[in-house]
């Protein structure tokens, strides 16, 4: 069974200002310019809590003109957990951005950061 936190836009940028400095989660390359609809973040496991495990995983993904996430991702810097990085896709593959008039795939990178608070 696979947990999602549902994300609406007044909590996401609630946890896109959490972390010392740091966001939660953060969106770079020309994707980061392209507004998100709808974002899930993946849940932080019991496990690597009870562990105190704390990792970023960064995910490499293209969404297509009508906002939708396309199935090849591929990750660009793992957390060194290979759940942790399997969780991450998954929820990324629920996100929604905005649509865009013409053009092709766009590109970005996605890091989420597990902390425990």
């Amino acid at each position: 069974v696979t947990a999602f936190a549902k994300l609406g836009l007044g909590d996401a940028q609630a946890i896109l200002e959490k972390s010392a400095g740091k966001q939660a989660v953060e969106i770079t390359g020309p994707l980061s310019r392209r507004g998100v609809v709808e974002s899930f973040l993946p849940v932080y496991p019991d496990w690597a809590k009870r562990k105190g495990v704390e990792a970023n995983v960064s995910i490499r993904l293209f969404v297509a003109p009508d906002g939708a996430v396309r199935e090849k991702m591929t990750v660009e810097q793992t957390s060194g957990y290979r759940e942790l990085d399997r969780l991450a896709m998954e929820a990324l593959r629920r996100w929604r951005f905005e649509p865009v008039a013409g053009g092709g795939d766009q590109w970005g990178i996605v890091t989420f950061r597990f902390r425990l608070q």
